[in-house]
């Protein structure tokens, strides 16, 4: 009690009972309402692709399949993957034998209720399950993101549902299977 998010994975990590390398397989940056940005994962590979949209430098699932961790957010105000942010977020997380799962997701994504599912399975070719459903997202801001388009004005709500597979992320990309239902109020400008 009283300890920070950042405070808390430092203890654990040292502890050796939530290894740094757990957490880096998990999450991006985490920002705290009592702490600075604490960033877990470590910079992209000096071999990863500049200009590829999708890498193939592998996975590190290592920590998954050594270590079992259960852990519980709240009070996490950022956790950010490359150029956009998760507010808001908690949800429960296990580790046992290889297998991640994050469940009870609740938060924010591009101004909208963010609340899902995710299991991942980092044993022989890793694969995964998703389902996660956006209520009411800001259009605009996420198009920028997924679309790299700022011309769209409104809201946007999916219920998606996706498997995949793979030892990076192009591999990933290339087996994504599933499918989302969109719904929303949508303009877009010249």
């Amino acid at each position: 009690r009283g300890m920070s998010l950042a405070q808390a994975i430092a203890l654990a990590a040292d502890r050796q009972e939530v290894p740094a390398a757990l957490l880096e397989a998990a999450f991006g940056e985490i920002v705290t309402g009592n702490a600075s940005p604490v960033q877990i994962a470590a910079p992209p590979p000096s071999n990863a692709p500049i200009d590829a949209r999708w890498s193939r430098v592998p996975f590190n699932v290592d920590a998954l399949k050594a270590y079992d961790a259960n852990l519980r957010l709240s009070g996490v105000q950022s956790v950010r993957f490359r150029n956009y942010a998760l507010q808001n977020l908690t949800g429960l997380v296990t580790v046992a034998d290889g297998v991640m799962n994050i469940t009870k997701i609740a938060g924010l994504a591009f101004g909208g209720a963010l609340t899902g599912d995710i299991a991942f399975n980092a044993n022989n070719v890793p694969r995964g399950d998703l389902h996660l459903t956006l209520n009411r997202a800001n259009a605009h801001e996420l198009m920028k993101v997924v679309a790299n388009n700022d011309k769209v004005e409104g809201w946007i709500s999916t219920d998606a549902k996706f498997q995949f597979q793979g030892r990076n992320e192009a591999e990933v990309v290339s087996t994504l299977t599933g499918g989302a239902a969109l719904q929303g109020e949508v303009k877009a400008r010249l």
